[in-house]
């Protein structure tokens, strides 16, 4: 009874114009992170890779492999996202939406916690740390490459971890049996942890800390006749802290609502249908918006600032002036 009810429900004319809005809002969504993810991250991408100098910076480094996760996002999951959405694709395929799911996890995890390492990053800037004087110069050499692959190897490790497989009995029953591969809820809220709700906590923290010990060198060095600063000799410039607190709040911005989705998953039960269906909506907006609302905040870095102000990949310098100067002997 309740299935003929179901598939006799006819929406009124309200409820179409709001589907048809909600419809929009995701449609919009995809193209966005598909076109703006794609132009402002590759830009930077190019922007750092074509800088001996940028290159050789290990916080410019992992911004590279933010960058790379973020074009992966943008030009894969937002088209399969938009190809579902027009239904070009089968929603019942749970291949495609598996693959969804697990690379949209294997992302968040590495985009998150790649930005905790930047920030560590900072931190080790702020106070003037040469690493190499603490570790021995093996692990000099492989510590960076450790830094830019754990997150990744980890994310690989844990993914396939929280998945379950799972057999719709009813549809077997009707000849269109299928299994498919996600998450429990008890293991998504684990998951949740580790990969949102950590290294957000973590980044508030960090940068709380980098606000406090900037504060210290800022004091320390403007007064002239501290005997720090005519001891110390500064090994790098320091960086705005503008762009650290830009990356956090849009971060936290982006990741809240997804948050409280999957770890409030019974507080929203009793919410109005209406309510969730918008809900629902904002989160995924904010989700893709991401990919090119985070990397924006990094153009507020000196270095990159001054490279995406002065770089322009099409500009070729015209032949110069060639002038020979021809000195001759007069004879007396």
């Amino acid at each position: 009874m309740n299935e003929t009810n179901s598939s006799d429900w006819q929406p009124t004319p309200e409820e179409r114009d709001f589907f048809y809005k909600l419809y929009c809002v995701y449609i919009s969504s995809d193209s966005l992170s598909f076109i703006l993810g794609n132009i402002i991250n590759v830009w930077l991408l190019i922007a750092i890779l074509t800088s001996s100098e940028m290159r050789l910076m290990l916080r410019n480094k992992i911004l590279v492999f933010v960058c790379i996760c973020n074009v992966v996002e943008s030009s894969i999951l937002a088209p399969l996202e938009m190809s579902l959405n027009l239904e070009l694709a089968d929603s019942r395929n749970c291949i495609t939406v598996e693959l969804m799911f697990h690379l949209q996890s294997f992302l968040d995890f590495c985009s998150n916690w790649y930005l905790v390492i930047i920030f560590i990053l900072y931190i080790i800037q702020i106070r003037d740390i040469d690493v190499s004087v603490y570790v021995n110069p093996t692990f000099h050499k492989i510590g960076p490459v450790l830094l830019m692959v754990s997150p990744m190897i980890i994310a690989i490790l844990t993914v396939p971890v929280i998945m379950k497989v799972y057999h719709d009995e009813f549809l077997r029953l009707h000849k269109i049996s299928y299994t498919c591969v996600f998450p429990t809820y008890s293991s998504l809220m684990i998951f949740k942890i580790l990969d949102s709700v950590l290294p957000i906590l973590t980044l508030i923290i960090l940068l709380a800390i980098a606000l406090y010990l900037r504060r210290q060198r800022l004091l320390i060095e403007s007064s002239g006749g501290s005997m720090e600063v005519g001891l110390i000799k500064r090994t790098s410039p320091l960086d705005n802290v503008l762009p650290y607190v830009l990356a956090v709040a849009v971060t936290f911005l982006c990741n809240i609502l997804d948050v409280t989705k999957s770890l409030g998953g019974e507080i929203l039960i009793p919410i109005d249908l209406k309510v969730w269906y918008i809900f629902v909506t904002v989160n995924r907006f904010l989700l893709e918006s991401r990919t090119y609302t985070v990397p924006l905040s990094w153009i507020f870095l000196k270095d990159i600032g001054e490279r995406i102000k002065t770089w322009r990949p099409w500009y070729r310098p015209g032949p110069g002036i060639d002038l020979t100067v021809v000195y001759s002997k007069e004879s007396a």
